[in-house]
């Protein structure tokens, strides 16, 4: 059974394929994972006089980071899924993408990596600086995390991994870090447990002021993690195999529990969705962009697949390609002047006058 995200949005998905890819229906060596997929999740801690430290933001469209000192404290907290990666994957060369809704300034920040994994899966809605991993007390208008030292703390929860630079544009417009400022594979590699969390940190700055398109965004890209050298057979999370996307709707924008037939169906007469998700659709091999081809009558004939394996085939509870292909609707094995469609409305016997 594929897995399921616990949180999806819209936007959320991961843009892996480019034009040759959807073309060619080849899956690239690159993935794009999103903190709005899997158990991903992105908010913004607070401590000061406006949102004190008890002040969840994690249903926010944007996470806020800012630090003026005394004053304004937001950091940025986000965590992205590892466990559609497919397994033993090249996790190196990884980097960090973020889009900006709002700056005011250029400017490089810290990116930290959360060492201790029992602190990794953090709730989103409800995490605030009072309750996040790793922060220490602090007065309003400041800020203090465990910080990792070789020497000094070594069992310190937040490793400094490197630096991010921000820069100014019309929003929103992306940036993403360099593998020189923010060398992620050490940390990337040494994960065990599917979740990889990073704090973002301002320094202080009278000045600066920035708005992320969080995971809650429904116009604009969330947070992501970009690793060139993995593979995802389900690369989105959706629980659609992307070579399956690929060769039915030509891209990755479909989710697992669309009825993409109320969409893209074109067969006159059949305006209505046929009642089947796309992942359910995807499990049963019937055409999801056909609304009378569904898993219990793939082929489209307007026999039910198990009626055709009872009367034509086997009997044996499972349909098979070739069993179906034996008869269709306006078939007449018994030469009774009733068709099968007649005969299964009607519960009689196919082949048998």
């Amino acid at each position: 059974m594929k897995r399921k995200p616990t949180s999806f949005h819209r936007l959320g998905k991961v843009a892996v394929a480019s034009a040759a890819v959807v073309a060619t229906g080849q899956l690239p060596a690159a993935v794009s994972l999103r903190s709005s997929i899997g158990n991903g999740a992105d908010t913004f801690l607070s401590n000061d006089s406006l949102a004190g430290p008890a002040v969840a933001h994690g249903n926010a469209g944007v996470t806020n980071l800012r630090n003026v000192a005394g004053a304004r404290t937001r950091q940025t907290l986000i965590r992205f899924d590892l466990s559609i990666l497919d397994p033993g994957g090249n996790r190196n060369d990884g980097t960090l993408s973020l889009t900006f809704t709002r700056s005011n300034r250029s400017r490089t920040v810290n990116v930290y990596g959360l060492r201790d994994e029992t602190l990794d899966n953090w709730p989103e809605a409800t995490t605030s600086y009072s309750n996040a991993p790793g922060a220490n007390a602090a007065t309003l208008g400041t800020f203090s995390y465990d910080i990792y030292n070789a020497t000094t703390n070594p069992t310190g929860k937040w490793e400094l991994l490197g630096t991010f630079a921000i820069t100014t544009a019309a929003t929103p417009f992306s940036n993403t870090s360099t593998t020189a400022a923010l060398p992620l594979n050490s940390f990337l590699n040494a994960d065990t447990n599917n979740l990889v969390s990073f704090l973002i940190v301002s320094n202080a700055d009278p000045n600066a002021d920035w708005d992320i398109a969080s995971g809650e965004t429904t116009t604009s890209v969330p947070p992501m993690l970009n690793l060139p050298n993995a593979n995802a057979s389900d690369s989105d999370g959706d629980g659609l195999a992307d070579d399956w996307e690929i060769s039915n709707f030509g891209d990755l924008s479909k989710l697992g529990t669309d009825d993409s037939d109320t969409a893209d169906g074109t067969l006159v007469g059949t305006p209505q969705p046929d009642g089947f998700t796309n992942e359910q659709e995807e499990t049963a091999g019937s055409n999801p962009l056909n609304p009378l081809s569904t898993p219990t009558d793939i082929d489209a004939d307007g026999l039910a697949d198990l009626w055709e394996d009872q009367y034509f085939g086997n009997n044996d509870t499972i349909s098979t390609q070739l069993e179906r292909a034996l008869q269709n609707g306006t078939g007449d094995p018994d030469n009774d002047k009733g068709t099968n469609l007649q005969e299964q409305a009607a519960t009689s016997i196919p082949n048998d006058r």
